[in-house]
């Protein structure tokens, strides 16, 4: 699939370009070890990092990285971008001279994210882009990543029509005892193409019949006799 990413002339020489989410992998997976002990079980059983619908998520689509680094403490946020061309008129008029603003916490009466105190953020997106007729983009948080300070909102943006515009991203920071730096290069938003379509979707119930149920019994046990029975049988190449 060809994917269309363009920025000001300006910004091209020091903004982090997207990248695809498999070259994203936080380090915390990677040092993750394939398999653990288990006290209660006495036995060493599998991690996520051998389930490969985790790692199948984890690795769709591509990441749209932060571009400087950002310092938070004493919900206060600081960014030192010195390089930004933030005196340049055709770049003060877009306009974009910050990583990330401020969402009106109004904005979120109503949902789970309205709190006392709660900061609402938007992280600015520098990159136009345009997909292929017939696809959107769906934005949401990295998948599994619990481990970042924020909560990326989710939303689809039919990205072959609207591509000579920015899409940004609104988030909630969700970690207040947080102090530190967000480092440049930070993933803010997962970006995966999503064929748009008319879906007629009809649902079905019933129960399972003998043989049914033999099946399932079969597959339960192939999957705990071979670890990579998953892998081997069913998924698909991505």
């Amino acid at each position: 699939m060809q994917i269309d990413f363009k920025c000001h002339p300006e910004l091209a020489p020091i903004l982090p370009r997207p990248v695809a989410a498999k070259l994203m992998l936080p380090e915390w997976f990677k040092r993750m070890p394939m398999k653990a002990d288990d006290p209660v079980l006495e036995e060493s059983l599998p991690t996520v990092k051998q389930c490969p619908p985790v790692v199948d998520a984890m690795t769709a689509g591509f990441m749209i990285p932060l571009p400087c680094d950002v310092t938070y403490r004493d919900k206060r946020f600081e960014w030192d971008w010195r390089e930004f061309p933030i005196d340049v008129p055709s770049v003060r008029a877009l306009p974009m001279s910050a990583p990330l603003a401020h969402h009106h916490p109004t904005q979120a009466t109503g949902s789970p994210l309205e709190g006392d105190g709660r900061l609402l953020i938007k992280f600015i997106n520098f990159w136009t882009i345009r997909v292929p007729d017939g696809y959107s983009l769906l934005f949401t948080h990295p998948f599994n990543r619990t481990d970042l300070p924020f909560l990326t909102l989710t939303g689809v943006v039919d990205c072959d029509r609207y591509s000579e515009h920015f899409v940004h991203f609104p988030a909630a920071w969700t970690d207040d005892a947080f102090e530190g730096v967000l480092p440049k290069g930070t993933p803010v938003v997962q970006v995966v193409p999503v064929e748009r379509r008319a879906l007629h979707i009809n649902m079905s119930f019933g129960v399972m019949d003998g043989g049914d149920q033999a099946q399932a019994r079969e597959v339960l046990q192939n999957l705990r006799s071979h670890s990579k029975h998953y892998r081997r049988q069913y998924r698909q190449k991505k």
